[in-house]
């Protein structure tokens, strides 16, 4: 697909990636570390559906998100008594998916933004992939979809506070006691 080969270029990945479509998922994933594949459910999609969905799976794959899940899924094997872990695992899963989001709307126009929520609910959001790697429609689907509908781009002001709030925790924390 085209749109794909482009996304790749856009995003400096240069992995070939394939896309299947098949009836034996409910939501797009990815999945591979070595070739990368992009599943896709069996069903019609729209051109801007599409585009939504290989932004946000090559986003993962840009980000390494498919490597930091499988140093989680060894954590969790080697730790798998630690409920601790297993929290962590969760909202780790939850933290990646979001910030996937976030890339995926940083690209968007604020029009599409909705669209792209929508998107979201209607592939699934909310239904737990068992152990899928990295799924578009995976994790905690309601509290994705708020934070996308109350997503807003950093602004200049906003990220110097978060620089300052960075800055303070570790004067704090790194300094001598």
């Amino acid at each position: 697909i085209e749109a794909l080969d482009n996304l790749q270029k856009e995003k400096k990945i240069r992995k070939n990636i394939r896309l299947i479509k098949t009836k034996y998922i409910a939501t797009p994933a990815l999945f591979g570390f070595i070739n990368p594949v992009i599943l896709l459910p069996d069903i019609p999609l729209t051109e801007e559906e599409l585009l939504y969905i290989l932004t946000h799976e090559l986003d993962h794959c840009a980000n390494y998100d498919l490597w930091r899940k499988l140093f989680l899924e060894l954590l969790k094997a080697l730790y798998w008594w630690n409920p601790l872990i297993w929290l962590a695992y969760k909202y780790t899963c939850l933290d990646l998916e979001m910030d996937c989001d976030r890339f995926t709307l940083e690209q968007l126009s604020p029009q599409n933004c909705r669209e792209y929520a929508k998107t979201l609910v209607e592939l699934g959001a909310g239904k737990q992939i068992w152990d899928a790697p990295l799924a578009f429609g995976e994790s905690d689907g309601e509290r994705r979809v708020k934070a996308l509908l109350a997503w807003k781009p950093l602004t200049i002001p906003r990220k110097l506070l978060g620089l300052c709030a960075a800055a303070l925790v570790m004067c704090l924390f790194l300094g001598t006691p």
